[in-house]
């Protein structure tokens, strides 16, 4: 399960890595219009808007898997080891319902705005 795991949170890391390569190439392209023609490229700002969500959220799984995320160990550092893994995994469970909580709630107002027409939010 731990291989599945890391080889789906490795994928979704390289798919951020494109998404952030993406990115710098829509930025450049932006600037170059802009000092070039006096206009901006129709969208960039938004689409830049929306890969750094992409970004945030497909590199999470990596780090999280390798620990490489912000932890605060002040009081977990000095808790015994079995009710501090108790601890940990009742912040998993709340952190996986408030993740389901937000997708559920975006999918909605995405769903919402594109039933309207909305182009912008």
């Amino acid at each position: 399960m731990r291989r599945v795991i890391l080889s789906f949170s490795t994928i979704l890391a390289i798919f951020a890595s494109l998404l952030l390569f993406m990115m710098m190439i829509i930025t450049v392209s932006d600037i170059a219009s802009r000092t070039f023609t006096g206009r901006s490229l129709p969208g960039a700002h938004e689409i830049s808007e929306q890969l750094v969500v992409a970004l945030i959220f497909l590199g999470m799984a990596l780090a999280f898997y390798r620990k490489e995320h912000v932890a605060l160990t002040v009081f977990t550092r000095i808790i015994p080891v079995l009710p501090r893994t108790v601890i940990i995994c009742f912040g998993h469970v709340i952190l996986l319902f408030l993740v389901l909580w937000m997708v559920k709630v975006t999918a909605e107002t995405a769903w919402l705005s594109f039933a309207r027409g909305e182009y912008r939010f």
